[in-house]
């Protein structure tokens, strides 16, 4: 397992980055098959590691094998396949996962909300008792849904035909919650419905207008998002040539790794140790690799 590991630890990033060999050593002893997957999949790793430019990318990385590792501990998995080939003509780029489950195969798109310090902020503010405005020193995102609408159509080209396609949403910051995929999917289906041409005339599509946007947008099945609380939540997208079933929609919400504990559970957890013996205990399941 050492020289397996050692693989992939191949660049300065990588190498000077404790928490990624840490948890990459993890899920390696936690799951034999994420280890077979590793071994079938070392080429393909390894130079998406050796591709990496800076720490954002190595993050990208990470959370992308993460979601291979928490797919290998379901029992239901039958096949993974990293980077399937994609025949699509209008983009070379592959989803990152082909999975088959006991009766149901579909394809995974992995993707990562980055730094959004570039956002528009606003302080955040409210009024006292006696009308005085106070300032918290804290700041909120104007319009969250807009990073959320960025990546939905930024992937929508590496969608594939004839099968389901799920595009897993995760994020470090407590700026974005389930609603905020929610309010962006809702923003998505009211143009739409509303047929405004002239939104998707201005997206950098390889076409143009809203019927090329609404033969890529049906491809996708469903939206699943992993918040700072490490807790996913489905969005299932209307109007999907290819809907997941209830099944695979609860599935890929219990996705999680060994000894994680889902949210009601940390919540009980906490009720009966306290704070202080339920920090000491459990403060591993919200490290995140933040800067």
């Amino acid at each position: 397992m050492e020289d397996l590991l050692q693989s992939f630890l191949i660049t300065e990033t990588s190498k000077e980055n404790p928490f990624f060999e840490a948890r990459l050593t993890k899920w390696l002893r936690d799951s034999d098959e994420f280890q077979n997957f590793a071994i079938r999949n070392k080429p393909s790793i390894a130079k998406k590691i050796r591709d990496i430019q800076e720490e954002e990318d190595l993050w990208d990385v990470f959370y992308e094998l993460e979601v291979g590792y928490y797919l290998t501990l379901v029992p239901e998995t039958r096949v993974i396949i990293y980077q399937p080939k994609n025949s699509s003509e209008i983009s070379s780029r592959n989803p990152d996962y082909f999975v088959s489950f006991e009766e149901e195969e579909f394809y995974l798109e992995v993707a990562r909300i980055r730094d959004n310090q570039n956002l528009e902020r606003q302080k955040f503010t409210y009024e006292d008792e006696n009308g005085i405005l106070i300032d918290t020193g804290a700041e909120r995102l104007i319009d969250r849904t807009a990073k959320i609408k960025d990546i939905i159509f930024s992937k929508l080209t590496q969608l594939v035909d004839l099968k389901p396609n799920v595009l897993f949403i995760l994020t470090e910051s407590p700026d974005f919650d389930f609603l905020s995929i929610q309010r962006a999917v809702y923003w998505i289906g009211k143009q739409i419905k509303n047929r405004k041409e002239s939104y998707f005339h201005d997206k950098k599509w390889t076409g143009s207008g809203i019927e090329y946007f609404l033969e890529h947008w049906k491809k996708l099945s469903a939206i699943v998002f992993k918040d700072t609380f490490r807790e996913q939540s489905v969005e299932r997208i209307q109007g999907a040539t290819f809907p997941i079933s209830s099944n695979l929609a609860d599935c890929l919400i219990n996705l999680r790794a060994k000894g994680e504990l889902s949210k009601q559970e940390l919540i009980e957890k906490r009720n009966l140790l306290g704070p202080e013996q339920f920090a000491y205990q459990y403060a591993h399941q919200f490290q995140t690799p933040t800067k």
